[in-house]
């Protein structure tokens, strides 16, 4: 969006309802690029009278369709409601922040957004804490060097050497941290909070290039028709060429979801073998498999700084915060956990920003306790 000008006609054209699809998808950009920052030529009362309108509509929508059968929503809509909470991030999400209690303040202080961080374990058992303080080579062993960037990011240098039976790395995230790594056959693979990669120190002499993930992790992958690509995590087998792909796989989450963005993979899973092409999602639950079509960019806004909920369960919702923030979840209405929601907000804001834009739909509301947060149903 060139100018503030335009931003503001933009809002105004939503305010009387004849924003297109493509208006609203540059609004919901504009938001991706500023996260919280205001433009400076948008008056802060503008956004806040473009948020009553908003979230008026929304209610009218609520009072026909009960949150909980959200799942019958059209794309269309998705992509109001989502550009509608964007704006009252934008709107009104500053305003509740900067009036939190000084008891809020005190409470969860720790509790602040994740970081670039990891822990690599050497197969000869050596851990080296990697934070993007080294910037530099971190280690070197059997002829494969590894650097660290201040990007939050290693490498491993190709070398004639090497061969691949020289043991296994692991990379590890705890809760508040994620890392990328850029593996020895130059794939890339950026590790979402509370993950694990296993990888073999090279790929040389291999007849396949086999790594284990738990947790979360958005892949890349070096074409090589020669040597496949396969990804073992949470009951799953994935096997590539050279694609890119994100799979989520996280206990807690009972769940397993892999998101094909480019290419195509073989995902083998309860004893069944499926094939994804692009804007495919596979679900893996117990012994059950199913493929849906999906809009694959939703999958990675995590790699890209944000949460975004897609019609998407509190219990998944409170999961994810968890990890990022690394508090822990108590749930005083279990059934509240069902309940779905719609909404953008970056990653790298204060947590209760992000409790402040789920309780302003008036379904939940959330204590804070030090590290933990409650949550329970508004009544």
């Amino acid at each position: 969006m060139k100018t503030s000008l335009q931003l503001s006609e933009l809002l105004r054209k939503y305010h009387r309802g004849i924003a297109s699809d493509q208006e609203i998808a540059l609004l919901e950009s504009w938001y991706n690029q500023r996260s919280v920052n205001l433009d400076p030529g948008v008056e802060l009362i503008e956004m806040q009278q473009m948020k009553h309108v908003i979230w008026k509509s929304i209610q009218n929508e609520i009072a026909v369709l009960p949150v909980p059968k959200l799942k019958s929503f059209s794309r269309k809509w998705y992509r109001f409601a989502a550009a509608a909470l964007v704006l009252l991030t934008i709107g009104v999400g500053l305003l509740y922040y900067n009036k939190s209690d000084s008891s809020k303040s005190k409470q969860l202080a720790f509790a602040m957004p994740g970081k670039n961080a990891a822990t690599l374990t050497l197969a000869n058992g050596k851990k080296i804490i990697l934070n993007g303080t080294a910037n530099g080579e971190i280690a070197e062993r059997w002829g494969v060097k590894i650097t660290e960037s201040a990007q939050g990011r290693i490498a491993y240098g190709k070398t004639d050497n090497a061969n691949g039976h020289l043991g296994n790395n692991l990379l590890a995230t705890s809760s508040g941290e994620q890392y990328r790594v850029a593996l020895p056959d130059g794939s890339e693979v950026w590790l979402n909070a509370s993950s694990t990669l296993k990888y073999p120190v090279s790929f040389v002499g291999l007849k396949e290039r086999r790594i284990e993930l738990t947790g979360e992790g958005y892949f890349e992958v070096a074409k090589d028709p020669l040597v496949p690509f396969i990804v073992v995590s949470g009951g799953q087998e994935v096997q590539v060429l050279g694609t890119h792909f994100n799979i989520s796989s996280y206990a807690q989450d009972e769940k397993s979801y892999t998101t094909l963005l480019e290419g195509s993979i073989v995902l083998k899973a309860a004893e069944k073998n499926m094939i994804l092409k692009p804007g495919q999602q596979a679900c893996v639950s117990k012994a059950e498999v199913s493929v849906m079509n999906v809009e694959s960019s939703y999958a990675i806004t995590w790699k890209e700084g944000f949460f975004m909920f897609n019609n998407e369960e509190l219990g998944m919702i409170m999961n994810k915060l968890a990890r990022w923030y690394n508090v822990r979840i108590e749930y005083r209405d279990q059934d509240i956990r069902r309940e779905t929601f719609f909404g953008t907000i970056s990653r790298y804001e204060d947590v209760r920003k992000v409790l402040d834009l789920l309780e302003s739909t008036g379904v939940v509301k959330f204590q804070l306790d030090r590290d933990k947060i409650i949550v329970e149903r508004k009544k």
